[in-house]
């Protein structure tokens, strides 16, 4: 029986600006979000403090730093462990 894969925690950065944390096998499946319409649709809709968190610039996949890397602990820990769990790097509004 094969050993079971590690995840390592991913940052989707636009701009230089660190927006979501989330879990992936490699780099390749993290990158893969980005290119994921439904994923695209839930950025654009997205508002912290009445401003898009995203505006449309090119968004690119990173390793977690430190504190980013906490901050998707401390938000993942209510998630059920067999979806994808989105951390957002910004406050949200509503």
């Amino acid at each position: 029986m094969p050993a079971p894969q590690t995840t390592r925690v991913f940052v989707l950065e636009a701009a230089g600006k660190a927006l979501v944390a989330y879990e992936a096998i490699a780099r390749r499946e993290a990158d893969e979000l980005r290119r994921e319409q439904w994923f695209i649709d839930e950025l654009a809709a997205l508002r912290s403090e009445g401003r898009p968190i995203w505006d449309g610039s090119t968004l690119g996949v990173r390793t977690a730093n430190e504190e980013e890397l906490a901050q998707y602990r401390e938000g993942a820990s209510a998630g059920d462990g067999d979806e994808l769990v989105l951390v957002y790097l910004v406050p949200l509004d509503g």
